[in-house]
């Protein structure tokens, strides 16, 4: 299993952990064995660029999908 758990301070000058097309075109080739993220400091499309929505107490797992750009709350959506 691959995971990052990301807690670091992020500004625009530094460069992301991981970036949107990055983890597109890792998914689309195959490259990719990332089955989660946990983003401690949750810049907003910061290190990790796709960190644009947020959790919750009642929902605190979100998925995403990087070739639509969509999150989705529960697995069955």
């Amino acid at each position: 299993m691959h995971f990052i758990i990301n807690g670091i301070y992020w500004e625009a000058k530094f460069p992301r952990v991981l970036g949107i097309d990055e983890f597109r075109d890792a998914v689309l080739e195959h490259r990719s064995k990332l089955q989660g993220v946990c983003d401690i400091s949750a810049d907003y499309m910061g290190s990790i660029e796709f960190t644009s929505r947020f959790t919750s107490i009642e929902h605190p797992f979100l998925l995403y999908d990087p070739i639509k750009e969509e999150f989705y709350e529960k697995m069955d959506e």
